[in-house]
């Protein structure tokens, strides 16, 4: 009971500034990656990771594969973990009981970017892509497979634990469909394996 009520402050405090923060987060991981000298030719010595941010209102299990030291391809599964969670991220009343979302899941591929450099002790990164709803939470939704798919954009910064360990903070940004209601912010902190 304790981790959920840290859960949720902690993602009510990363909130609070939430689209002066996405866009200066966004801002610094561009110019990180842009102005690196050594983008595309170098190639990264760990292929793979795999992300798991389970500290937020959507947990999440991300697979990437990293062609170069700056840009790699990801796939994930997302889920709901509360409808009043994500009424408290998403800024809904939650005693006014309206707010649930659709879907449970969803099932995401996209673009990933990540600074070469260091910005002090963090990585920036920064990620593109489309994704698929599902897991519907009643059976007498009728959206149609288009209507399910949704754009979603992540931020984030990652810190080294060891060589292969990292632990990272992400903001998410889920764009569905306008006859789909579904939390279009998550915020979670978890931990990266690299190898």
């Amino acid at each position: 009971m304790q981790s959920h009520i840290a859960n949720i402050t902690i993602c009510e405090l990363l909130l609070t500034r939430n689209k002066t923060m996405f866009k200066k987060l966004i801002t610094t991981t561009a110019l990180a990656i842009a102005l690196s000298t050594n983008a595309c030719a170098a190639t990264s010595d760990k292929k793979f990771s795999i992300d798991l941010t389970a500290l937020s209102n959507k947990p999440t299990a991300t697979f990437v594969y990293n062609m170069t030291n700056i840009f790699g391809v990801e796939a994930g599964v997302s889920t709901t973990y509360s409808d009043k969670l994500d009424s408290k991220i998403n800024k809904k009343s939650s005693t006014q009981n309206t707010f649930e979302n659709d879907y449970k899941s969803s099932a995401s591929i996209g673009i990933r970017a990540t600074s070469p450099e260091k910005i002090g002790p963090v990585t920036p990164y920064a990620s593109l892509g489309a994704g698929y709803y599902f897991n519907a939470k009643n059976n007498t939704l009728s959206h149609t497979k288009k209507q399910k798919l949704h754009g979603i954009g992540k931020v984030g910064l990652k810190a080294d634990v060891n060589d292969n360990t990292q632990v990272h903070v992400t903001y998410s940004r889920f764009l569905p469909n306008k006859d789909i209601t579904v939390a279009k912010n998550a915020i979670g902190m978890g931990v990266s394996f690299n190898f």
